[in-house]
């Protein structure tokens, strides 16, 4: 079943009706902490035999989160929105990593060579670029570079009160994130002004214009494109390397002979706009049901249900993509398009065309990430578990005086934490705070507190707090056995270290990039 009444309260009453059905004939229930518990085999057979499903469109995404009813339906009732199918579709296909000058990446090391400015600007503060906002905080991030964006236009003093109210981690110091909101009208010649000044002091820059009309976004485009060539603003020099220096992304409604991509930029060999998001783009089975990305997403999950069982962590008992939220099915999609970013940084691609990536360039991933050390550092950890006395087996690659090493593996590490942190900050989540952790506590999900929002060096402090209050309690007799329940930044290298697994049997493989 698909709900896509234009009302949200008809397709929330079918969300509650299939739900209801569905619970009635598997009875599922929750743990004592408000977590749905594991079905039984008979339990299985029953939601296996209904047979159903139903996919139902919302408006605004991070409010499904609070419709734990569906939870119920045990995975069956799944939201999508057209908003967040834009959004998802345009960041897939252009990564930040795909924008920005490639030379400005060291492959050795998975980073951008130097600090550069990079920033974003939504024009419109209607839904599309809402959801396009807390995307690009979640997907754009990269290493020694501050996510900046500005959000222009006539409602953006409202919007402002709403991200503050809605996600308020994003304004403090805890935030990577430098968001700037600027009341303008595109008809007035202070818009463009401000926004070629606001280019002007960027390395690069990617513009996304979403207005309430078609033609009003399109003529926004290309008068902007002329402003910047008028002011020199359309390329910029890296040495001797000519670069586009911004590139215009356009929503539109539908496709016609003013969004054609040669009739936008013909005779124009810098800043080029690509119109997204019609219709008939995202109104089709592959985005409302988002079998492929789904896919990924359960294994990441997956990946980390077992990581988390392996070390007998309570509070991350082996669960099923089923029993999610919403939030957190979220989050491990946006973890599946990471993966292609993280690729881009290590000079690979990542494609969707149903075939296998080829032993040559597999093996030539596994050297550039260093698989070998992500191989023998698990198996130690493995053996650690199992033997007695228990040792703890770090996965972060370290120096001998303890500091973090600048490589390949640690920086995707470092990074994958980043966008973490930003996918929480955007959802409203703010930092637990250091002295609150406990033993088998360093979240509170209904309070959307969590300790792990902390720089990548202030996880090793909330590993070694529970260790400690771990070990203080009697339930460990050393600080290893408390290290090995406590580990949290193991976590940020599940995804890269597990890859060539991941993408087995998918339709994605890996690919060598051209430079």
């Amino acid at each position: 079943m698909i709900a896509l009444s234009e009302y949200d309260e008809v397709n929330l009453l079918v969300a509650k009706i299939v739900t209801e059905h569905i619970a009635a004939a598997v009875q599922p229930t929750r743990s004592p902490r408000g977590r749905m518990n594991p079905l039984s085999e008979e339990q299985e057979a029953k939601l296996a035999a209904l047979q159903l499903s139903a996919h139902i469109m919302y408006k605004t995404l991070n409010r499904t989160e609070h419709f734990t009813f569906a939870e119920y339906a045990l995975g069956r009732v799944r939201f999508f929105n057209l908003y967040e199918a834009r959004a998802q579709k345009l960041i897939a296909e252009n990564p930040i990593t795909k924008l920005i000058p490639s030379s400005w990446i060291d492959t050795s090391k998975a980073r951008l060579r130097k600090s550069y400015s990079i920033g974003s600007i939504f024009v419109g503060c209607g839904l599309t670029n809402q959801h396009l906002l807390r995307n690009t905080i979640a997907n754009y991030q990269l290493l020694g570079t501050p996510y900046s964006a500005l959000i222009a236009g006539l409602d953006a003093n409202n919007i402002e009160a709403q991200f503050r109210n809605a996600a308020p981690g994003l304004f403090t110091e805890t935030s990577d994130c430098r968001l700037a909101f600027a009341k303008l009208n595109v008809l007035h010649a202070e818009f463009y002004q401000q926004i070629c000044a606001e280019i002007e002091g960027l390395d690069y820059a990617s513009v996304f214009i979403a207005l309430g009309s078609d033609k009003l976004s399109i003529e926004t485009a290309l008068e902007l494109r002329q402003r910047l060539y008028a002011a020199g603003l359309l390329q910029a020099a890296d040495g001797d390397y000519q670069y586009s220096r911004a590139r215009i992304f356009v929503k539109v409604k539908q496709t016609s002979l003013m969004t054609d991509h040669e009739f936008l930029n013909e005779g124009w060999s810098g800043c080029e706009i690509t119109v997204f998001g019609s219709a008939d783009e995202v109104l089709s089975e592959r985005h409302i049901l988002q079998e492929d990305l789904d896919f990924l997403a359960k294994r990441i999950a997956n990946s980390y249900w077992e990581s988390a069982a392996k070390r007998g962590q309570e509070s991350n008992t082996y669960s099923t993509w089923d029993s999610l939220s919403e939030f957190k099915r979220h989050t491990n999609r946006l973890a599946a398009l990471s993966i292609r970013p993280k690729l881009n940084l290590l000079g690979f691609d990542l494609v969707d065309d149903g075939q296998v990536t080829g032993p040559e360039v597999l093996d030539a991933f596994q050297r550039a990430y260093d698989m070998e050390t992500a191989l023998r550092l698990r198996s130690e950890r493995k053996v650690g578990m199992d033997q007695e006395p228990k040792r703890f087996v770090d996965l972060v690659e370290r120096d001998q005086h303890g500091a973090i090493i600048d490589n390949a593996r640690n920086n995707l590490a470092r990074l994958e934490h980043q966008r973490w942190n930003a996918i929480h900050l955007a959802n409203g989540w703010t930092q637990l705070p250091l002295s609150e952790v406990r033993m088998a506590f360093r979240q509170d999900e209904k309070a959307k507190r969590h300790a792990c929002i902390a720089t990548y060096e202030g996880l090793t402090a909330v590993r070694r707090k529970q260790a400690e209050e771990a070990v203080q309690s009697g339930s460990k007799q050393t600080l290893d056995e408390g290290l090995i329940d406590a580990d949290i930044l193991c976590y940020d290298f599940d995804v890269m270290d597990r890859l060539p697994g991941l993408l087995e049997n998918s339709r994605y493989r890996i690919t060598k990039l051209e430079r």
